[in-house]
């Protein structure tokens, strides 16, 4: 588990480890959703985003796509689902 939660992050750091299971960015106003559409954490089963400011979801569905059984939105003001 990695809790990033809180950090003013814009970016992701470059070395997360790719055994993650869970990963908490919430309150990170401004973090660059397409950088964690690409993250490669083939193990990702939770993503939380809450409260990020995101508005808009990239259209292709994210490498971890297929893994993730828990994915938190809430708090944003997201126009589309693609």
């Amino acid at each position: 588990n990695l809790d990033l939660s809180s950090n003013l992050l814009r970016e992701l750091p470059n070395d997360l480890p790719k055994t993650i299971q869970n990963l908490d960015l919430s309150f990170n106003l401004g973090i660059d959703i397409e950088a964690i559409w690409n993250l490669n954490l083939p193990e990702l089963k939770v993503l939380k985003l809450a409260c990020c400011g995101i508005k808009n979801l990239p259209d292709t569905l994210p490498k971890w796509g297929n893994e993730i059984k828990e994915f938190n939105l809430s708090g944003n003001k997201i126009r589309n689902i693609p």
